[in-house]
């Protein structure tokens, strides 16, 4: 199962977060594309998520205790993720991610995953 690379860190119940994955696919269909020139913050630590991302082009780095710069390799069935964990655990995100060159993002919003959300997870 492709992880978070936001956190690395298994936050939630796999079989949700695999379901969500599973289904990325059509999720792309309800998600937005959205461009950040080099610099711009893709979002901020300790921010609440919204929805989360996909990274499909261009490289980002997350900056907390130990930063780390990630890009879009040459694997196109490589899933670069970002907030998802956080997105699902209701916590809010444990790096700032600023565009380190022009980036392509699918946003997929909260909303649009409204189903996957196990009862009693957060305040949606």
């Amino acid at each position: 199962m492709p992880s978070d690379i936001c956190c690395k860190k298994s936050l939630i119940d796999g079989t949700t977060y695999g379901e969500v994955v599973h289904r990325l696919r059509e999720l792309e269909s309800r998600g937005e594309t959205l461009h950040f020139k080099e610099g711009q913050i893709l979002f901020y630590k300790n921010h609440i998520p919204y929805g989360f991302f996909q990274l499909k082009k261009g490289k980002v780095t997350l900056s907390n205790s130990a930063p780390e710069t990630l890009s879009v390799g040459t694997d196109p069935d490589q899933l670069l993720l970002i907030g998802l964990n956080h997105l699902l655990s209701t916590t809010p995100y444990c790096a700032t991610c600023t565009a380190q060159t022009e980036v392509e993002v699918l946003f997929i919003p909260k909303s649009a995953i409204f189903h996957f959300f196990p009862s009693g997870v957060g305040t949606l």
